[in-house]
């Protein structure tokens, strides 16, 4: 019986996953546009902008710019999740999703390429959650991403 409640837990979750949740686009490259230092895909904390529109815990840029400059050859992409919304717990699991397409998307226009992936407070749960996958109770399930990407752009 409880091997039913879980089946039948997954395939709700399954149904309100496609129904709620943000659905996820690819990076795909041609592959004249392939780095040949790094891919940094870089996801953002949350934080609220002023009247001026300076986003004081937007720290990426920085490093955005240090990545760019030091490694020639490199490009760099800010993972357009829902940093903004309301619902923590979703975006989290929305960006997680689109990071793990972006990487596989990516790796697909790029094999060669070396990806460097950088998140910053929100950023980092979500990275850590695409790279990692879920490891806690009471977060939405995502399942790590395959471990086959941490080797790629090695020689």
């Amino acid at each position: 019986m409880l091997g039913l409640i879980r089946l039948y837990s997954l395939v709700v979750f399954t149904i309100a996953s496609d129904l709620f949740f943000q659905q996820t686009h690819g990076q795909n490259v041609p592959p004249e546009q392939c780095a040949t230092g790094v891919h940094a895909i870089i996801a953002r904390g949350q934080a609220a902008t002023g009247e001026t529109g300076f986003d004081p815990l937007n720290v990426m840029a920085a490093l955005q710019n240090l990545i760019l400059n030091q490694i020639p050859g490199s490009t760099s992409l800010g993972l357009p999740y829902q940093y903004g919304a309301e619902n923590k717990f979703v975006a989290v699991y929305d960006g997680a999703q689109l990071l793990q397409d972006y990487i596989t998307s990516y790796v697909a226009s790029c094999p060669k390429a070396k990806i460097v992936v950088v998140g910053y407070s929100l950023g980092a749960c979500l990275t850590m959650d695409a790279i990692c996958g879920t490891s806690s109770i009471g977060f939405i399930p995502v399942t790590a991403l395959d471990s086959k990407y941490a080797s790629n752009g090695k020689t």
